[in-house]
């Protein structure tokens, strides 16, 4: 289960607006309103959950909806990869299976030879976009073959805030650029290259990351003014076609 409140409330909450906004967009498919219909309350509930990768029983008996893969559960890939298989043979609803798979700092795959050094954000572009849409295609069949189907990538915020200053995630290297025009086309060649292998792709963090310190430890405030923020979402309603 989640041990941490805040990241208990991130996924609940992403999870929530994908549901949401699949939910309009599968209304008229007769396949889905009977699969929906026969879902009972708890079960409509448990759908919208995500936790840490858990017991098969734990589950079922509360019909979760998504697990999320962390570096300390790959040590073994072949046991994990055993794992999944099996629950998504034995659940009633197929899981989303996630990893925050971004690369540099935030690299879940590091266990891997192969993957020990995948460039970040900011590094990444200078492959350019086809380059990294082929490239992250590779990743992506990685994380296939241990039965992931989820990213919570590619973070889309600025690297300043609003007074110049170099924001928390570009000074960990987490993102594609300071405007819209400079994040979109790396993002959306990311994006594209999981979709190619079937895997979706979370745009994050709404509304734009552009503080310097780290939610994870302490309070985080933006004061950005509306205008400015108005620019830091841009990127994700350009994306919000692309993403799962």
């Amino acid at each position: 289960m989640c041990r941490r409140y805040g990241l208990c409330v991130l996924m609940l909450g992403f999870l929530s607006l994908l549901h949401a906004a699949k939910a309009a967009a599968f209304a008229k498919d007769p396949k889905v309103s009977r699969l929906l219909e026969a879902m009972s309350l708890e079960e409509k509930i448990g759908q919208m959950i995500l936790v840490y990768h858990s017991p098969l029983g734990f589950l079922k008996k509360h019909h979760i909806g998504g697990v999320l893969v962390m570096s300390s559960m790959l040590k073994d890939p072949k046991s994990l990869s055993s794992q999944l298989r099996n629950i998504q043979k034995s659940v009633k609803y197929k899981l989303f299976v996630s990893i925050d798979q971004e690369g540099g700092r935030v690299n879940r795959l590091s266990a891997f030879k192969k993957w020990q050094k995948i460039p970040s954000a900011y590094n990444l572009k200078n492959l350019g976009p086809q380059k990294i849409r082929a490239y992250k295609g590779k990743v992506a069949e990685s994380l296939l073959s241990l039965g992931v189907n989820l990213n919570l990538a590619p973070t889309l915020d600025p690297t300043h805030n609003f007074h110049q200053q170099t924001a928390f995630m570009g000074k960990n290297g987490r993102s594609f650029g300071r405007t819209s025009a400079e994040i979109v086309p790396y993002a959306r060649a990311f994006i594209d290259g999981f979709r190619d292998k079937g895997i979706f792709c979370i745009s994050k963090h709404f509304p734009g990351y552009d503080v310097l310190t780290n939610s994870d430890h302490q309070v985080a405030v933006s004061h950005a003014p509306f205008a400015v923020m108005q620019k830091n979402i841009k990127p994700f309603k350009t994306l919000a076609d692309r993403v799962g």
